[in-house]
């Protein structure tokens, strides 16, 4: 999800076009309610619209995040269901919260919490799909909620997830 889709939500434009017609009717309120009126106005102003923005962005966080995005394709030479398996025990490996597991399609989506490491929080989706027998592909994506750059951390989550896997497949 890119910061275009956010865009498109009715609920983001509005309070775009909202916030700079609050604020020139604080300019023209400006001589009746004073200068402390108008800061107090225009302090309240801020707040509730980033409150307002934050809201509308984080609802949007389980479809994708809008920040960053690293995306990975591997190869594995295993089948389809032993790779799917292996990749969800590898999120559990990694201590992420599992919160989609579609095995028909080959899907999970898990989220990753908070951290000093992952700041706000990152969304992991993993797609197999299936080569022939014996070989599938894994599409591996990471992407941040609010950060435009995440200095390499989506790499270094694929990379996590990767390590797990790899080993998950081998020991089976």
């Amino acid at each position: 999800m890119s910061a275009w889709d956010v865009y498109q939500n009715k609920g983001v434009r509005a309070l775009l076009v909202a916030f700079p017609v609050l604020l020139v009717l604080l300019g023209f309120l400006k001589p009746f309610i004073g200068v402390e009126g108008w800061s107090i106005g225009l302090v309240s102003l801020v707040t509730i619209s980033v409150v307002l923005m934050w809201w509308q962005v984080r609802r949007t966080f389980p479809l994708g995040g809008i920040g960053s995005t690293d995306e990975k394709v591997v190869p594995i030479g295993a089948s389809f269901s032993r790779t799917y398996e292996a990749a969800t025990e590898a999120v559990k490996d990694c201590g992420w919260k599992l919160i989609e597991r579609n095995p028909q399609a080959g899907t999970l989506k898990a989220k990753i919490g908070r951290s000093i490491n992952t700041l706000y929080g990152q969304l992991f989706i993993i797609s197999v799909k299936r080569v022939d027998e014996r070989s599938s592909e894994l599409n591996a994506r990471c992407s941040t909620l609010y950060q435009i750059l995440d200095y390499r951390r989506n790499n270094k989550m694929i990379e996590k997830f990767r390590s797990r896997l790899h080993q998950r497949l081998s020991s089976s």
